[in-house]
């Protein structure tokens, strides 16, 4: 997605359904932070779904783990990640930069942050903070 554009004129793109999820996940008290590991986003993902694809193994983690460590010691690395009201982790993506370009990476999402908008909300703040600065 181009992010030349400003916020307002990229939201009104969003489909019914990303605004609907956006709005559910605020009103359920949803919120964005920074600040997650990269280690509690890939945790989340091999708890939530990587049981579930048996294509990933230990090792596949570990690579994965050591190409978020590059992107974060280069500080070309966003990570982001969504609590509920009760402080706990629905949501974590990671996403890593090469000039002026980002690239969504990895996700960990629970049920409960699926089924309340969590994934849309990221993406949404994401859109926010980095809206009209692509060259």
């Amino acid at each position: 997605m181009e992010l030349n554009k400003t916020y307002s004129e990229l939201y009104k793109a969003y489909s019914e359904n990303a605004k609907r999820n956006i709005k559910k996940g605020l009103k359920a008290g949803l919120t964005v932070q920074e600040g997650i590991s990269s280690q509690e986003i890939v945790d989340l993902f091999k708890k939530t779904k990587g049981e579930e694809l048996e294509v990933f193994k230990s090792k596949d983690y570990k690579k994965l783990l050591a190409l978020m460590k590059v992107f974060d010691e280069n500080e070309n690395a966003e990570r982001l990640s969504v609590f509920d009201e009760k402080n706990n982790l629905m949501a974590g993506a990671f996403f890593m930069k090469n000039g002026n370009r980002f690239t969504y990476l990895k996700r960990g999402l629970t049920e409960c942050g699926k089924s309340l908008g969590a994934m849309h909300l990221i993406m949404d703040t994401f859109i926010k903070k980095h809206c009209n600065k692509a060259t």
